[in-house]
């Protein structure tokens, strides 16, 4: 399975813009349950970018370029502000970075100090466990990339379907703002996906090609649009297809090739153990970044991080023949002073990153070289080596290789803790009252915020407000059409 690092900004990217747009996008909303969790931080391993692969930037980022696809389509009133086109630059991704992966400005090394046992630092198993959601959740990701081209459309659907639909809503007659998929096409799952009333249901028994109409009635409180509360409506709906069944003549045929799974247990047997590799990535970086000590922030490795983050966004919007004011709007944001601040944080992460990297480097004599990248590339099982150097250069694949290099050394020194069930039982009721408080003041900020583009969204009893706020702030694609993630 390829697990290639997504490059730091777009790793981030979807976080950052997804949070900006909050809940007000101008398609059909629903909570995604085949999307994956965007990274959190520039430390997330995650599946290839399809972009790397392509060499478009433009479709680096399935949720973003979908998002401006649906702001240049849904855009009415964008005249009104700048209209000029953007005229985008490639973003240059190994900025502050030399071709041997290191930092250009060797005397940031000078801000950071790094403990002399560093390596022996301790690991909660409990960080490093895979879940049976994770892996469905990166099965069904792999699973959305064929779920077009081999998409089910000789039998009717059934409970339980993930199936791709087209919409447009109307009440007494007349269309209402966000309540069509304006053809996009959105992807939902009987029985866990959350529209209003019985909106899924409805399509049960419907084959692919069909249009129908379903006769929904709003919910009497609906703080998303109170103008809709109560009111019938009727949703011309078209079932495009029905995702794959996941089986392993289909994992044969599709997916061999590219993934080298063989079987549908193989499958889930090669994503746990890849999720396990990213998860310890992630916690020897999530220990490195607590336990080092900068003196200052690294902040001009920072500002050019930020650079490549606001390059890329120019890119899309170039990419998808909108201005860049128009594709800001669509996240909430006015200027690109205002996505520069939304990202800082993670620019300054991201260069901590990089100043620790090259320190520990430095200490250790750690050097990547050519074979060092192949062998990286070949752990990955990824063949588009040359693809990735020239999309994002040399520098930052290098330095991508010296980050998982410095992962692994110390995954072989480091000591694996097991909680007592006292302290398991802490961090769960810790964490479960904390994910109440998000959930409840993330709820609030969507019944201020959303428009009317979350017209399908059930939010009817306390428990379905908070799961889908929860679910909204980490897999909702940035579209609001809810396609999965890539």
């Amino acid at each position: 399975m390829k697990k290639i690092r997504k490059i730091s900004t777009i790793a981030v990217m979807t976080v950052v813009l997804a949070a900006g747009a909050g809940c007000g996008s101008s398609g059909a909303a629903e909570q995604s349950t085949a999307g994956t969790g965007a990274a959190s931080s520039s430390s997330e391993v995650t599946e290839a970018a399809s972009a790397a692969e392509s060499a478009s930037a433009a479709e680096t980022s399935g949720a973003a370029e979908s998002a401006s696809a649906t702001a240049k389509s849904g855009s009415t009133s964008s005249s009104e502000s700048s209209t000029e086109e953007t005229q985008a630059e490639a973003p240059n991704f190994s900025a502050g970075l030399t071709d041997d992966g290191e930092l250009e400005e060797a005397s940031l090394t000078d801000l950071v100090t790094i403990p002399e046992d560093y390596a022996k630092m301790e690991i909660s198993s409990s960080d490093l466990a895979v879940t049976d959601e994770e892996i469905q959740e990166q099965t069904d990701s792999i699973l959305s990339q064929y779920a077009k081209q081999a998409g089910i459309k000789d039998r009717a659907v059934k409970d339980g379907d993930t199936v791709n639909i087209d919409y447009v809503g109307k009440i007494d007659g007349k269309q209402f703002d966000g309540g069509s998929t304006n053809s996009q096409g959105t992807d939902v799952t009987i029985g866990k996906t959350q529209y209003i009333d019985d909106f899924l249901e409805q399509l049960i028994g419907h084959k692919p090609g069909e249009t129908f109409d379903i006769n929904v009635t709003f919910p009497d409180s609906y703080p998303q649009n109170t103008d809709l509360q109560g009111k019938d409506a009727v949703f011309t709906t078209t079932v495009n297809y029905i995702w794959p069944e996941l089986t392993d003549d289909f994992v044969k045929e599709n997916l061999k090739d590219t993934y080298g799974y063989q079987s549908v247990d193989d499958m889930k047997e090669k994503i746990q153990d890849n999720l396990r590799h990213s998860k310890e990535f992630n916690a020897v970086w999530a220990n490195l970044l607590a336990d080092c000590t900068f003196s200052k922030d690294p902040d001009s490795l920072a500002d050019q991080e930020a650079e490549i983050f606001v390059d890329y966004a120019k890119q899309l919007a170039s990419n998808a023949g909108i201005t860049i004011d128009e594709y800001l709007s669509y996240y909430n944001m006015a200027s690109l002073d205002d996505l520069r601040e939304s990202y800082h944080d993670n620019a300054v992460q991201i260069a901590k990153e990089y100043v620790i990297a090259q320190a520990i480097s430095d200490k250790e004599n750690i050097k990547v070289s050519d074979s060092d990248v192949k062998q990286y590339f070949k752990d990955q099982q990824d063949e588009n080596q040359s693809t990735y150097e020239d999309f994002y250069g040399i520098g930052y694949v290098k330095m991508q290789v010296r980050l998982q290099m410095i992962a692994d050394r110390i995954m072989k020194t480091a000591t694996i803790t097991e909680e007592t069930a006292a302290e398991t039982t802490g961090a769960e009721t810790e964490a479960a009252s904390s994910t109440e408080t998000k959930a409840g003041t993330e709820a609030a900020s969507s019944a201020e915020e959303t428009s009317a583009a979350e017209t399908l969204q059930q939010l009817t009893t306390a428990s379905e407000t908070s799961a889908a706020a929860d679910a909204a702030s980490s897999e909702t694609t940035a579209a609001g059409a809810a396609e999965s993630g890539k």
